[in-house]
């Protein structure tokens, strides 16, 4: 359901059109993937959704692994949530 799409993934993928959300332990969560975070929309979309938490499944390895560990407390400060 990954919504941003790196070029190489253009054709391969088709891009999902929502970001879910889903009640676990009394928080509502919101699902990011890996390439999403690097976007304010797709954690704007979750926050005008009431999430509590934002989960991000994330591959970004090293060397760029410092982009996402920057962009995820951003996304999470930006929309109140963790």
């Amino acid at each position: 359901r990954k919504t941003m799409l790196y070029d190489s993934d253009q054709g391969v993928f088709e891009a999902g059109e929502r970001w879910p959300t889903c009640e676990w332990r009394g928080l509502r969560l919101g699902l990011l993937i890996c390439f999403d975070i690097e976007f304010a929309a797709p954690a704007r979309a979750l926050g005008a959704q009431g999430v509590d938490l934002i989960v991000l499944m994330d591959g970004m390895m090293h060397p760029h692994g410092h982009i996402h560990r920057h962009a995820v407390p951003v996304r999470a400060m930006d929309n109140q949530c963790y």
